[in-house]
């Protein structure tokens, strides 16, 4: 069977750790998943320069030598190949209990569209993430065409 969500009335704990190591990181998502009555959490961080290779990479698959650009080079447990995670990109952990895991299986759950969610400006100001970051709220801005677009229609109708 496919492991779901188990639905929980623990509130999402959304913590923003920011530049982390990968395997200081990890170790955190495991002592975390070893806390099985513990509350579901996100983890919203970005680590410094690092190529992950999952289960499924081959060696050639990583095409520049990590050490000469300043990386390191991790194994993850992961499935899939190789992936660069780097400064200034947002990566979202969720560390959630799934069915199954009584197995011992530790099961990862695709869940990008919470972290576009967790993303949503009402969210951020529900959570206090701008707060939590210590930054300011960042305000998409319109598109020059667009805006151009509306003050023409404007001015002829």
């Amino acid at each position: 069977p496919t492991p779901s969500v188990r639905p929980t009335s623990a509130a999402l704990r959304v913590r923003w750790l920011g530049r982390v190591r990968y395997a200081d990181a990890h170790a955190l998502q495991r002592a975390l998943h070893a806390d099985r009555g513990g509350a579901p959490y996100l983890l919203l961080l970005e680590h410094p320069h690092v190529f992950t290779t999952g289960i499924r990479a081959l060696p050639a698959e990583v095409l520049v030598d990590p050490a000469s650009v300043g990386a390191e080079l991790v194994r993850a447990d992961r499935g899939g190949r190789v992936t660069y995670h780097g400064p200034g990109q947002l990566v979202g952990y969720p560390v959630l209990s799934v069915e199954g895991e009584q197995t011992g299986e530790w099961v990862l759950v695709d869940l990008g569209a919470i972290i576009v969610h967790v993303m949503q400006p009402t969210i951020r100001q529900y959570y206090n993430l701008e707060e939590l970051w210590n930054q300011p709220e960042v305000k998409p801005k319109r598109p020059r065409a667009r805006k151009k677009a509306a003050d023409s229609q404007l001015a002829a109708g």
